[in-house]
């Protein structure tokens, strides 16, 4: 019988019960540190230079892995341990700066890249760019996941256009944050009401559409307050009325009403 044999002979290991807080970033370097400066001259022209690289390769000229077998370049595993209390962990931080007045025309912090077809003889069924599993099912510890982005200079560009989900419902239920980023279909000859509970926090955004005689009445439950550009109103009024609505941090819905134009 044939065994494979792992070599760690670029295993290390470390720790540090380093107790003053750390003030600078040298001091963030408790652990594996690579310092490298990249120094070109006035002749350096489409040059790529990398401080840290892996280069990774699959050999599959012996066997093709089956089953559940799958490959990972780069692995971070973080465990919080010991029974205390951690206020943040960060799993990955990217950091930047520009010192000595120096200028950057551009700045990109993750840069995704294939090679050309001329430099390639076999195929990829489907590229993952980014995956997030649904773990409802095996996962309990963790309250809520957010994908935030705090900063109001942030603008999401995509050259194919945003794909927003659009789903059809036929009565009254609660709207979770499962709902947000749709455009709801409500079909119904008798009025719907969609209820806001406190599980649908600041973020949440969905555009509904009253397709029927059925109206669409909004209501809010918990920490909730419903404010409206109709005035007290909460409901649409007639077939192929729109409303978008929005939460906010502390509690406030916005109801935004859009009537369907004379013809």
């Amino acid at each position: 019988m044939r065994m494979s044999i792992m070599n760690d002979d670029l295993k290390q290991a470390g720790s540090t019960t380093t107790a003053q807080p750390t003030t600078s970033f040298e001091q963030a370097k408790t652990g594996r540190a690579l310092d490298f400066t990249w120094a070109p001259d006035a002749n350096t022209t489409n040059t790529i230079v990398s401080a840290d690289c892996v280069d990774y390769r699959v050999d599959t000229s012996r066997g093709s892995p089956t089953g559940d077998s799958h490959s990972i370049a780069r692995l971070t595993y973080v465990q919080g341990n010991g029974g205390g209390q951690i206020g943040t962990l960060f799993l990955e931080e990217v950091r930047a700066g520009v010192g000595a007045n120096t200028q950057i025309g551009l700045m990109v912090g993750r840069k995704w890249a294939m090679d050309a077809d001329t430099a390639n003889t076999g195929s990829i069924g489907t590229y993952v760019v980014e995956q997030f599993d649904d773990m409802r099912a095996s996962v309990n510890y963790v309250g809520a996941f957010a994908r935030v982005f705090a900063d109001p200079r942030m603008v999401s560009y995509h050259a194919g256009g945003h794909v927003h989900t659009n789903i059809s419902i036929t009565g009254s239920r609660a709207l979770s944050m499962a709902d947000s980023g749709k455009s709801i279909l409500v079909l119904s000859n008798t009025d719907v009401t969609l209820t806001l509970g406190d599980d649908v926090t600041e973020g949440f955004r969905a555009t509904l559409i009253q397709a029927a005689a059925g109206k669409i009445n909004i209501v809010a439950s918990g920490n909730h307050t419903l404010y409206s550009n109709a005035g007290s109103r909460t409901r649409t009024l007639s077939p192929l009325d729109e409303l978008e609505l929005s939460t906010f941090p502390g509690g406030p819905v916005f109801l935004a009403f859009r009537v369907r134009p004379a013809a």
